[in-house]
This record gives structure tokens, sequence and C-alpha cells, in this order.
């Protein structure tokens, strides 16, 4: 029998790709990278960080997860964790070669891996949970690190990546459905977010 399709979901910087590749290394399990991040494919930017009950339909999302834990084929993101609009984007030498190593141990993981059931990683899916266990019939798992730590590591990487975060809290309550089912108790509060 083909094995259930096996989830992983959690927050950037929370340490999903470190759990993604030790559990699919202690399992057998081939990893798949971030399938809903629109740079790795297009059909994936309508349902990133998007809320959907367990009973909705959304046949392209199916598809696309379908394909993912599948695991037929090599994709340049999902296999080797490499953006496609950022193949190219290194301006030195170091950058260059920094780069072709990255990619070659993505190849080398991707041949260790073919073949082996999946384990599929969704930072972009945490609302996504009761769908895919209902729609996809996925084992799913949470990973959750302490906030601070975080928001820490992500200030650390990459400053900017705070500036949108308003944005994707007022997406979150200007959607009616996750409101209504999840977030009327708290919205006033979420509404009342600022800076420190």
């Amino acid at each position: 029998t083909t094995p259930r399709a096996a989830m992983l979901l959690g927050s950037a910087r929370s340490g999903t790709t470190w759990v993604q590749d030790v559990l699919a290394q202690a399992n057998g399990r081939r990893t798949i990278f971030e399938p809903l991040n629109p740079e790795g494919d297009p059909r994936a930017k309508p349902f990133a960080h998007v809320y959907l009950n367990a009973n909705d339909e959304a046949p392209v999302l199916a598809e696309l997860l379908g394909e993912a834990v599948s695991g037929r084929g090599l994709r340049l993101w999902w296999d080797l964790r490499v953006s496609p609009p950022h193949v190219f984007r290194w301006q030195s030498p170091k950058g260059y070669a920094a780069q072709a190593l990255y990619t070659f141990r993505g190849l080398t993981r991707y041949r260790r891996e073919r073949g082996q059931a999946t384990l599929t990683k969704l930072i972009r899916g945490n609302l996504l949970g009761g769908w895919l266990t209902h729609q996809m019939d996925a084992r799913v798992a949470l990973v959750l690190r302490h906030p601070c730590a975080v928001v820490a590591s992500q200030l650390r990487v990459d400053p900017s990546s705070w500036h949108d975060h308003h944005k994707l809290l007022r997406s979150y309550l200007g959607h009616e459905r996750l409101v209504d089912e999840y977030l009327a108790p708290h919205h006033d509060f979420l509404a009342s977010v600022r800076d420190a």
C-alpha cells in the first residue's frame, strides 16, 4: 500500500527545515520543500497563508499538492531548494560557487531519497491543517518554537521580512470564514496590534 501523505507545518525560522530533514532521514522519506512558495510554482500564490475549511473544494491546490506528495519528477525548488528566479542572482565568483555547492547538495539528497515516500514542509500552510487531513488524507504535524525565538531569528536573518506582517494580519482579519470560525473572540485585540 502507498504510505499516507505526511505534512509538516510551522512558522518561518521555527526549525521546520531541520525537523523535516531529521524526520525524513530517520523514516526513509523524501523531502518536498515548500510547494506553497509562489517562487517555486506560480500556482501556489492564491493558497499561501490562506484558510480553507476541511470541507472546502480547492481542485488547483489539491492538484499542486498531489504532485508534490507523489514525488514524481525533479523540481528545482521542491527538491533542490533553489528558487528559479534567483538561480543567477549571485554577482561574484564566491556567490556562484556557493550556489553550485548548494545545488550539488540538493542533487545528492534527491538521488538518495528518490523513490521514497515523501515528507512535505509548508510554512505557508498553517491554516490548512484540517483541509490537508480531510481532503488529502494527510498525516499533519505542527512544529512549535517559542515565538520570541522565532521573531529573533527572523529579524536576524531578514529584518525587512517584518515589514509585511501587518498586511498579513489584516488579510487574516479580512477572511470572513476564518474570523467567524476562529478569530471572532480575539478580533478587537488583533485589529488593535501596532508596531512596538
